[in-house]
């Protein structure tokens, strides 16, 4: 991606063209959320090993419409305490609200208002990576989920907002299978309050569910959305989805509740090393239908069969 988004003439990055196929699938959305797996740091760019992008990134994803980012993953410490505060200064200054961090403790918890509904974001980590070898107090500054902390952040959350969102990083890498501690995490957090729990970390999709609370009440939770963009060349890492939320608020009691779910699928095109455009994020259904209808010239043939068969994963992971 660093490669194809770069430009030798001028010395810059422009990581836009990348986007510029969904953007309407985005920014529909009063707020649209996810996790930013890299940091913002001064020195070498990296997507492996040291995630590090440049802030020409950062503008790209904002561009397409994402408004909330969570920093909690487990590459968060990459660059220790320094590498955290860079990397939210920037994302804050490109205007992106930010969630997953303890640098203040007055913003572990997001609260935004939206057509007189608060909703509470807040993100966690099952850890980061090389965890041992971070020092106590760099470990502090990240969410790192804890069952007492994050008992205590749901209790806070609800007294300020009407409805929860909790974004998890989590669960086995390229694997379309939820784990036992996802279970067991996504059970603690309903259990102390969370409406929605958003998944991320193992780059795949993973299935969806509804769930009871205490209350008797739904908690959706969706363990794995895949990633937003990526150059792992992995089909099933190309596979992702835009979930699709509503919420509504009773008129009569003034209760918030989850009133609809979908999702489009998306699916990241590599159009090779010497396309212009190497990386491109397509509407799968959208896409496939256009070429099955006679349009043979926006996708190839490969292409084509490679978009039956991600849509098929879906089918079957998504009931």
């Amino acid at each position: 991606m660093l490669e194809d988004a770069y430009n030798e003439e001028t010395k810059t990055y422009n990581f836009t063209p990348m986007f510029g196929n969904i953007k309407g699938f985005i920014q529909r959305s009063d707020i649209t959320l996810g996790t930013m797996e890299t940091n913002f740091v001064n020195g070498n760019y990296s997507g492996y090993g040291k995630r590090n992008s440049p802030k020409e990134f950062a503008q790209a994803v904002k561009e397409s419409g994402i408004n909330l980012v969570s920093i909690s993953h487990n590459h968060s410490l990459d660059y220790g305490k320094e590498g955290i505060e860079d990397t939210k200064k920037l994302l804050t200054k490109t205007g992106f609200d930010v969630v997953g961090d303890s640098l203040n403790e007055e913003e572990r918890i997001k609260v935004k208002t939206v057509k007189n509904v608060k909703i509470a974001f807040l993100a966690y980590t099952y850890g980061v990576e090389n965890q041992d070898d971070k020092s106590s107090k760099d470990v502090e500054y990240i969410n790192i989920f804890d069952k007492e902390q994050v008992k205590k952040d749901l209790e806070q959350a609800k007294e300020q907002s009407d409805f929860i969102f909790v974004i998890m990083h989590w669960g086995d890498e390229n694997s379309n299978t939820v784990n036992d501690e996802q279970k067991e995490m996504a059970n603690y957090l309903i259990e102390n309050g969370a409406n929605v729990i958003l998944g991320n970390h193992a780059a795949t999709v993973q299935p969806m569910e509804i769930k009871k609370n205490k209350d008797g009440e739904n908690v959706f939770v969706a363990y794995s959305l895949g990633n937003y963009i990526s150059s792992i060349d992995n089909e099933k890492s190309k596979v992702e989805l835009v979930l699709n939320i509503e919420l509504r608020k009773k008129g009569d009691t003034g209760e918030v509740v989850l009133s609809k779910v979908d999702y489009t699928p998306i699916y990241v095109l590599d159009n090779g090393e010497n396309a212009e455009n190497r990386y491109q994020l397509i509407d799968m259904k959208g896409t496939a239908k256009q070429y099955a209808s006679g349009d043979t010239d926006i996708i190839s043939k490969e292409q084509y069969d490679k978009l039956l068969d991600g849509l098929d994963l879906l089918e079957g992971l998504i009931k």
